[in-house]
């Protein structure tokens, strides 16, 4: 998608950034390598804030009602966690090497879809969709 988009059709080269140069061709070793570290980081954003959910569900509130508030409560966190990696990972962006380019933006990308979407429109809407039933069988 983005990769393509920007490694092989030029998209970002305007930016005079040397990592998001085109390069004719995505390298296969960033997506292998980076997909467990972006599992491992969105895993980690995600058990914080069901955490908090459900510390809220035993307080006694619904379920709605612990998911707004427990995504009230971590969304700064998540969200400076979130931009502090990216910043980073972005670094990464101006070596000489092709591979490390790459893996650096598939990085920073998932890092700030995963803070700005995932955590911030998918997880609650899933919860409050769900209900009581995201929490089967506790």
């Amino acid at each position: 998608g983005l990769a393509t988009f920007t490694y092989q059709d030029s998209a970002l080269e305007w930016t005079q950034i040397p990592g998001l140069a085109s390069c004719g061709a995505i390298v296969w070793m960033p997506p292998v390598v980076s997909i467990s570290i972006c599992i491992g980081i969105a895993l980690d954003y995600d058990v914080f804030l069901a955490v908090r959910i459900q510390e809220y569900r035993l307080q006694g509130l619904s379920s709605s009602d612990a998911t707004v508030k427990g995504l009230t409560k971590t969304g700064s966190i998540i969200t400076f966690a979130g931009v502090i990696m990216a910043t980073a990972f972005s670094g990464l962006l101006f070596s000489d090497v092709i591979v490390i380019n790459q893996l650096s933006f598939y990085l920073v990308f998932s890092v700030l879809f995963d803070t700005f979407v995932v955590r911030s429109f998918v997880v609650p809407s899933v919860m409050s969709l769900l209900g009581d039933a995201a929490w089967w069988p506790g």
